[in-house]
């Protein structure tokens, strides 16, 4: 008698105060439910037969307990590796913050967006899904771990296109100062190198595409520079210093490069206002 008395209390003490108190979210205790509404109303036939014997009732308590404890243990692991991975989550989520408030120095204007969209769809779900499961947890973050890791590498390129076109600027200006180029050549690649420095400075938001395009734009400069220093060092390496003549009838002037410039050289004072031939030397018009 005694032992159908502890196993009714048993079950009663189950069913008025489950054991899962705070884990009914749980996929794994869908897992044990049937299970155990089975094994209570098996153990409840037990009692109510007469036929039923002591070791009988002990071995259903015993099942009863045993399944118990074996949930316990099931959905406690599964607890921790769930609060674990929504963790995981609500850091991720974190970081992509903190790249926001480093927009002005690191993301583009797409990538602030598409970062805030995705900040924004983080936060509705974790509001949606209070109790998800661990694994379901665990998916999230490898999504916004993907994400996280796609921006961080947009960023590095980005950077490295700055980089890029820095070097090209400070390329462009240092053959500027090395090579044969006159003062208006110079001045004409120190103001478009400038413009498109100051272009960067007051548009640190520019879209990927646009700086790509002023990218370009120092690219085709370079090659321009390239090409009018290889034609100055071909002019000085075949003697081709003289460019061009003005036969006036009041006075005459010569064009020439000389000296690493374009120099103009008048005429005057020469017996003649018109010369059959003029030929120039490192400092005089013979």
């Amino acid at each position: 008698m005694d032992a159908r008395i502890n196993l009714g209390r048993f079950i009663e003490n189950i069913v008025s105060v489950p054991f899962f108190s705070g884990f009914v979210h749980l996929q794994c205790y869908a897992k044990y439910f049937n299970e155990f509404n089975f094994k209570i109303l098996e153990a409840r036939k037990i009692i109510e037969s007469a036929a039923s014997t002591t070791t009988s009732i002990t071995e259903s308590q015993r099942k009863l307990k045993t399944l118990i404890d074996a949930a316990k243990e099931d959905l406690e692991k599964e607890e921790g590796n769930r609060q674990q991975s929504k963790f995981e989550v609500t850091q991720i989520v974190k970081q992509l913050e903190q790249l926001m408030l480093g927009k002005a120095k690191t993301l583009s204007p797409n990538n602030e967006q598409h970062v805030k969209i995705v900040i924004d769809n983080a936060t509705k779900w974790l509001d949606q899904h209070p109790f998800a499961l661990s694994t379901e947890y665990a998916g999230y973050a490898t999504y916004l771990s993907n994400e996280y890791n796609a921006v961080q590498q947009q960023i590095e390129q980005d950077n490295l296109r700055i980089l890029t076109r820095r070097e090209l600027y400070n390329k462009m200006l240092t053959g500027v100062n090395k090579n044969n180029l006159n003062d208006k050549q110079i001045s004409l690649i120190k103001t478009s190198a400038n413009g498109i420095l100051e272009w960067h400075s007051s548009n640190v938001d520019a879209s990927i595409v646009q700086i790509e395009e002023k990218i370009s734009e120092i690219e085709n400069l370079e090659q321009s520079r390239l090409i009018i220093i290889d034609e100055n060092e071909n002019t000085i390496i075949t003697d081709k210093s003289f460019i061009g003549i003005d036969l006036g009838t009041l006075h005459c002037c010569l064009a020439i490069f000389r000296n690493s410039k374009v120099e103009v050289v008048n005429l005057e004072g020469k017996q003649s206002r018109m010369p059959s031939y003029v030929a120039i030397d490192d400092n005089k018009i013979l």
